[in-house]
This record gives structure tokens, sequence and C-alpha cells, in this order.
């Protein structure tokens, strides 16, 4: 009996040795933990961190099989009792070293994983702060390129008021020269007709003094009206192409600007996202070092070794060991509890990473939506300039037709004027024939030449004036050509603004599906909250039946120890019948406790096929989701080639309609805006992508609760072959410590209301009171 409790306190009283029921404890409870997986390091840490679970399990059971075989052997001979404890306490010091290897090799990933934590965060922050310092600068330098185009268009633009105001001033110096020239004509008129009566010769004077200083002022004037045109309309071409290549500039580098500005966009929620990541893992790797920390320290503290000493020396074996059962369920309900917490913020963190992702999007959305505002404001600012282009031309062919009507009228003046002079010579001449028909041949010759000189002059005047009327009407139709070019612009305009209003239509389409998507990603965040309080239900109501169990355990436990005070009384007469009278109610007792645990295995079966039904349902749940995501992924596809199919066809149509800078910057902003859709559906796969690997990992996950379940499975049987093989013994081989079949059926029956906690003794292959009562030989009396 003294190697006995000397064995209990070597393998009880050591803090390392309670470490392979804390080890056996975590193993299940940081499976069912166990989440998606983070880096490499904690992976690593997370796979040593299971192997070490095993082992202890493995170490636990083996220590177990060694107490039970002590347990038959220890009243055959006492040195064989103590070298067997000596040989267990060498190999439990063995294995506490080897505890204290693997917690050192623990420590040391665990300061690895914060050292490599560290280094990423420091990674991301240069990476953040390079692409902020490169996006300034390219900012900054845009911001110099687009003040200098300004400057310049500036420029531009006050030449070309200039070159107008010179091209008005001309215009005006023209019509005042031609008002002069009208005045002198009328004058001339007036005093050719007032002097009609006077001599022949003043009137020939006059009209030789006259015609040649019309004639040159008439050529000269035409001449400086025709040099100063063609040099105003160079400059104005000169003027006009300048500013078409600044605005092409401006446009190119606006275009830049916002791409640049788009790809900062990107890369700040990318690094967002990164860095929440980042955060919940970190915090996770907090919460799981500060786990085993407590646990440590609660399995080395003090108070746990003295007590666990204080059991071993005093009280019977069976009590010690009902006691260590239920402070390992203990235990292990504070593992899982734990656990329970920690999925609990891990689902909360998730779900504050999806709200600000969420977020994320109705901020791109608003963007979009803003976009599409500003181009429908820069159609209505194009439509505006449409309509001032129109009325401007429309009021130059009013002024045209005009000008037109005045040169007509001119001419058919001038042509009456002539006519009159020619009459009033023709008359003049005949009165010079009847008056002074005896003048000499001589006068009469030079007054012929006059008149053919006068003739000839007036020739040329009208011709010069036909010759004006001709470039007029060149002119006119000229414009006339430029008039109708611009026409068939308007309509090239036209018809790019209904492409445009239609790709606006299919954007806000887009834009529907995406808030449509969007709705249906909230409800299924408000689905997975539903399933995490349900989870949650289920856990408190899983933890109030541990607690009830536990407590009919502890009532059960005194009961106990009060029938074996009674037993070990009623044994001391040494009455030759009482102890077949004991035998029988033993066996009877034993039989009920197999009936009893077999019922407790038919429900730990049930619970399983039921659990196993509850991962069929997420797994369907996780499956019908990836369809989802790849039936909006396809659609998305299906978006994108009807947006670049309408793009293609933008492209013939501009490419057939010729040189137009205003459709090709339409187009560039829609090939802007059909790269960010495509960006859009980029990162929706990469979505859809990272979903399913996060149902992979739960499906790896539901196996590896799978795989736990089949072990404790096969633990149970272990324990029931365990059990069968001790209760056919003879009354040396029963145990003394059996309570009444009332007590333990109180303490093995499952509470009402639900079936036995899978955390509960026995149920994950710990050493509880059932598996160590059949091995025990009754002790003599004193």
């Amino acid at each position: 009996m003294s190697g006995y409790v000397y064995r209990g306190r070597d393998v009880g009283g050591d803090a390392p040795s309670w470490g392979g029921v804390s080890g056996a404890a975590m193993d299940f409870s940081c499976v069912e933990s166990n989440k998606e997986p983070q880096t490499r390091s904690l992976r690593e840490f997370e796979q040593h961190l299971n192997d070490l679970k095993k082992e202890n399990f493995s170490l636990k059971l083996r220590i177990y099989f060694l107490e039970e075989k002590v347990q038959q052997k220890f009243e055959e001979s006492d040195d064989d009792v103590h070298k067997r404890n000596i040989e267990l306490k060498v190999e439990v010091e063995s294995l506490k070293k080897e505890l204290e290897e693997k917690q050192q090799l623990l420590d040391e990933t665990l300061s690895r994983a914060e050292r490599l934590s560290r280094q990423n965060e420091a990674e991301l922050q240069r990476h953040r702060a390079e692409r902020q310092q490169e996006v300034s600068h390219v900012q900054e330098v845009l911001e110099t390129k687009v003040q200098l185009l300004q400057e310049e268009a500036e420029l531009a633009r006050a030449k070309a008021e200039h070159m107008a105001l010179l091209v008005d001033s001309e215009a005006q110096r023209r019509l005042a020269l031609e008002r002069e020239l009208e005045k002198t004509e009328d004058r001339v008129m007036e005093e050719l007709t007032q002097q009609k009566l006077l001599p022949g010769l003043q009137v020939e004077e006059l009209q030789s003094r006259e015609d040649p200083l019309e004639i040159e002022e008439q050529d000269r004037l035409s001449r400086y009206q025709t040099g100063q045109v063609g040099e105003l309309q160079a400059k104005i071409r000169q003027g006009e192409a300048r500013t078409q290549k600044l605005q092409e500039r401006l446009a190119n580098m606006a275009l830049e600007l916002q791409s640049a500005q788009e790809e900062a966009q990107r890369q700040d929620r990318t690094i967002q996202n990164l860095s929440d990541s980042i955060g919940s893992k970190e915090k996770q790797v907090a919460e799981l070092a500060q786990v085993i920390q407590e646990q440590t320290a609660l399995l080395c503290s003090p108070d746990v070794v003295a007590r666990h000493s204080q059991l071993q020396g005093s009280g019977p074996d069976s009590v010690q060991q009902q006691v260590l059962g239920l402070q390992a369920s203990l235990f292990q309900a504070q593992l899982e509890l734990q656990a329970g917490q920690r999925a609990q913020r891990q689902a909360a963190r998730t779900q504050q990473n999806l709200d600000r992702a969420v977020q994320r999007l109705e901020s791109d959305l608003q963007g979009a939506l803003q976009h599409r505002r500003d181009a429908e404001r820069h159609n209505q600012d194009l439509q505006l300039a449409l309509e001032k282009v129109r009325s401007a031309l429309l009021e130059r062919e009013e002024r045209l037709e005009e000008a037109e009507q005045q040169w007509r009228q001119r001419g058919e003046e001038q042509e009456l004027s002539i006519r009159a002079l020619r009459a009033s010579l023709l008359a003049r001449e005949q009165q010079r024939e009847d008056g002074d028909l005896l003048e000499g041949r001589g006068q009469v010759q030079k007054l012929r030449l006059r008149i053919r000189d006068r003739d000839r002059a007036l020739e040329r005047s009208v011709d010069e004036k036909f010759r004006c009327l001709k470039e007029k009407e060149e002119e006119s139709r000229g414009l006339q050509l430029l008039l109708r070019e611009q026409e068939r612009d308007v309509e090239r305009q036209r018809c790019v603004l209904t492409h445009n209003e239609e790709t606006i239509t299919s954007l806000e389409v887009l834009l529907r599906a995406r808030a449509l998507e969007l709705e249906q990603v909230r409800e299924s965040s408000r689905s997975l909250r539903q399933q995490l309080q349900d989870i949650e239900q289920r856990h408190r109501g899983a933890l109030k039946e541990r607690d009830a169990i536990i407590s009919q355990l502890q009532v059960a436990l005194q009961a106990h120890a009060q029938e074996s005070q009674v037993l070990r009384c009623s044994l001391l007469p040494r009455d030759p019948s009482a102890p077949n009278r004991v035998l029988e109610e033993l066996k009877l007792r034993l039989q009920l406790k197999d009936r009893l645990f077999q019922d407790v295995l038919a429900d730990r079966a049930r619970q399983a096929q039921e659990h196993q039904e509850q991962v069929q349902d997420l797994l369907r749940t996780i499956r019908s989701r990836d369809q989802y995501l790849q039936d909006s992924a396809s659609r998305l596809g299906e978006v994108m080639t009807e947006q670049t199919t309408r793009l293609q066809e933008l492209r013939q149509q501009l490419s057939s309609g010729g040189g137009w800078t205003l459709d090709r910057e339409e187009v560039q902003a829609l090939k802007e805006e059909v790269q960010a859709l495509k960006e859009e559906v980029q990162a929706a796969r990469q979505r859809s992508k990272e979903n399913q690997e996060l149902s992979r990992s739960q499906a790896a996950m539901l196996e590896s609760l799978g795989r736990t379940l089949h072990v404790k499975e096969a633990l149970l049987r272990v324990r029931q072959k365990v059990l069968t093989a001790h209760v056919p013994q003879g009354p040396t081989g029963t145990s003394v410590s059996a309570g009444p079949p009332e007590e333990a059926g109180g303490a093995l029956r499952p509470p009402p209301g639900g079936a036995a906690d899978p955390g509960a003794p026995g149920a994950e292959g710990e050493p509880g009171p059932a598996g160590r009562t059949t091995g025990q030989r009754p002790r003599p009396g004193p």
C-alpha cells in the first residue's frame, strides 16, 4: 500500500505530469478552435503543438495502463513494486525534461512568430510610405504640368482674342474706307450732275482726275484687305492648331493623373486590407499566447500541486481518481469555454473586416456614381457648346447673305450710274456735234480718245467689281462647305452622345447588379451571424449540462465515499455468509453500470451522428455559396464581354469618322471605365478564390473534427473492452468502491434535456472513475 501511495505522489505531485492531462484536454479544444491558417511560422507552431498534444495523450495512456498493471501486481512483491515505482519516477523525470524542451521550443516558435509579424508590419509600413512618396511626387509633377498647360492655353486664348480684335478692327477700317468711297462717288456724281451744263473740257478733266484716283484707291484697298485677311486667317489657323494640341496634351495629362489616383486608391485599399488581416492575426496570436501562459501558470501553481499531493496522500484510490477526473473535466470545460470565446472573438473580427470591406465597396460605388454624374454634366456642357456653335453658324450665314445682298445692290447701283454716265456722255457728244460743227478735227479726235480712255477705265472698274463679287461668292461657298462639315461633326457628336448614353445605361445596370450582390453579401453575413448566435447558444446549453453533470458527479462522489466507509465497516466482523451477499450485490451493481455505460455509448453515438449531420449541412451551405460566387463571376464576365463589344463598336465608328479630338477623349474615358470594371471583376474573382480557400480550410477543420470524433469513439471502445475484461473476475477482482445502483445511475445518467457532453470524463479517453474500479483488489481489514 505504501508503494501505491508513493507512486501516486510521483505521478500527481509533479507539475509536468498535469501537462499530459492538459495536453489531452487542449488537443480537442484547440482542434475545434483551429481556424484558417496564418503565416508559415504560425502553421508550424500549431503542427508542433498538435504533435505535443498527441505525445502527451499517449504518455497519459501509458501511465494509466502501467498503473493498472502495478495495481494488479502490487501485492505480489514489494520489491517489484519499488523497482517499478523507481522506473516510473525515472520515466516521469525524463518526460519532465522532454516537456521542458518542448516548452522551450514553443517559446522559441512564439518569439519567432512575433519577430516575423513585426518584420512584416515594418515592411508594410515602408512600402506604404514609399508608395505615398511616389504618389505625392507624381501628383506634384502632374500639377506643375497642368499649370504650365493652363498658362499656355491662357496665352493661346489671349493671342486668339488679340487676333479677333485685329480682324474686327480691319473689318471696321474696311467698312470705313468703303463708306468714304461711297461718299466720294456720291459727291462726284452730284458734282457731275450739277455741272452738266459746264464745258466738256472741265468734265473730261474732272473725270480724268477722278478715275485714276478711284482705281488706285480700290486696288490699294483690295490688296491691303486681301493681305490682311490672309495673314489673319493664317494666324487664326495657327492659333487653333496650337490650342488643339494644348487641349490634347491637357486631356492626356488629366487621364494620366486620374489613372495614377486610381492606382493609388487601389494600393491604399490593398494596404488597408492587409493591415486589417495582420491586426486580426496578431490579436489571435496574442490570445493564444495568453491562453498558453494562463494554462501553464494554472498547472504550475502551488495551490494545485498541494491539493493534488493532499488528495494522493489521503483517501482511497477510487476517490482520488474520481476527483482527478472531475478536475480534468473542469479543466477541459474551461479550455472549451475559452476556445468558444476565442472563436466568438474571431467571428467578431471577421465580421468587422467584412463591414470595413462593405464600407469600402460603398465608397467605391459612390465614386462611380459621382463619375457618372460628372460625365452627364460634361455631356450637358457639350450639348450647350453645340447649341452655341449652331447659333454662331446661323448668325454667320445671315451676315454672309446680307453682305452678298449689299454687294449685289452696290453692283447694280454702279451699273446704273455707269449707264447714266454713258447716256449723259452720248447726249453731250450729240450736243457738241450739233453745237460745234465748225471746230477742228483735232479737238474731236482728242475728245474721242478721252472718251475711249474713260470707257476703258469704266470697263476696268466693272471687271474689278465683278472679280470682287466672284471672290465673295467663292468665300461664301467655302463658308458653306465649312458649315456643312461642322454639321457633319455635330451629327457625329450626336451619335457619340447616344453611344455614351447607352454605355451609361449599361453601367447603371452593372451598378444595380453590384448593389444586388452587395445586398446578398449582407444577407449572407446576417445568416452567418445568426449561425454564430445559434452555436453560442448551443455552447452555453452544453456548458450548463456539463455543470449539471459535474454537480451530479460530486454528489455521487460523496455518496460513494460514504458507501465505501459503510462497506468497510460492514466487512470488519468477518461473517462467513457476508462475502457471498456482498458479491451478489456487487455483481448486480456492475451489471447495472454496464447497462448505463451502454446507454451512455448509445447517446454518444447519437451525438456523433447529429454532429455529422450538422457538418454535412455546413458543407452544403459552403457549396451553395461557392456556386453562387461562380454564377456571379460568370454574370460579371458576360457584362464585361458586352462592354468590350460596345467599346470595339465605338472604336470602329471613330476610325470611320476621322480625326475628332472630343470623340477620342470620350472613348478614352470609356476605356478607363471599362478598365475599372475589369479591375473590379478581378477583385470579385479574387474574393471568390479567397472564399473558396476559406471553405477548403473549413472543410479541413470539419475533417479534423470528424477524426477527433473517431478517436473518441475508439477510446470509448477501448474502455468498454477494459471493463468487460475486468467484470468476470472472482471475489478478488471485484471493486470495493462500487456504490448503490441508484447513485451510480445518477452519476452516469445524462441530465434531462441533452445528451452527455463531449468534455465529460471518459469521453476523450480520460481515466475516469469507471475505468479504475475493476482492477483493484479489496484491501484487508486492520
